[in-house]
């Protein structure tokens, strides 16, 4: 039996609200998977008694968003749990297609690689026109010195080095890159959804400089408009 509250999912749902879990078209999200070791998963339709009958005066969006039966399409990726809860793992306007046709969740990625020991805060950025995806990353300062001294890369009693120069040092650019990668790994990621190429940020993200939401949640668009320049660079970069 599912206990209430369980870590890392929404639990069960609830008497009065129907849920159902619809493929997403070329995705691997499916509620009917081949691999009986991969769970149910797929866009979360919602309804019953307690979900809205429509936006407000805004019909088209209402027809968007609730099919004829009175189906909620929440626009969340979820995955049904072996003990019956469920767990979201994506938004479905966050699936993005490669050039090469791979789909690739970012929020999924951005989830995992945060697990590597050195970053703070990570966007992974996807371009429908290349086959892999780059990250824009906020490292973490104590980790990017404790690695610098054991690579030996500065002459700290002649020069201390500022967090700018630790994150445009190539030699630690590289080892980050392995550390997030291995991340990846780890978590069985395909080879487009491994990280191609990163760029390390010496600066935080906060509300307060609009890079994240009051909820903490990154803003892409904010992000992708002022990290242009090294997006850019980053997929010049192919080899």
């Amino acid at each position: 039996m599912m206990e209430i509250g369980t870590i890392g999912t929404v639990g069960a749902p609830l008497p009065s609200v129907e849920l159902k879990l619809v493929a997403v078209e070329e995705t691997a999200y499916t509620p009917f998977p081949d691999d009986p070791n991969v769970n149910p998963r797929g866009e979360v339709w919602a309804r019953g008694s307690s979900i809205m009958s429509g936006y407000y005066k805004q019909p088209q969006l209402t027809a968007e968003v609730l099919t004829d039966d009175g189906w909620f399409k929440t626009g969340d990726i979820g995955e049904w749990m072996p003990d019956g809860a469920l767990r979201i793992i994506d938004r479905k306007k966050n699936l993005v297609k490669l050039s090469n046709g791979e789909y690739v969740a970012i929020e999924k990625l951005e989830s995992q690689y945060k697990t590597s020991a050195f970053v703070a805060n990570i966007c992974i950025y996807a371009d429908s026109l290349e086959a892999f995806v780059v990250g824009i990353v906020v490292p973490i300062e104590k980790e990017l010195r404790t690695l610098a001294n054991s690579l030996s890369l500065f002459n700290t009693a002649q020069h201390e080095p500022d967090f700018a120069e630790l994150c445009a040092h190539p030699e630690i650019i590289k080892k980050v890159l392995e550390d997030i990668r291995s991340a990846g790994r780890r978590a069985n990621f395909k080879p487009a959804e491994l990280v191609h190429t990163i760029t390390l940020i010496p600066e935080e993200w906060t509300p307060q400089n609009s890079m994240l939401t009051a909820a903490q949640k990154i803003k892409r668009p904010e992000i992708a408009k002022k990290y242009a320049a090294a997006i850019k660079k980053m997929y010049n970069k192919k080899n």
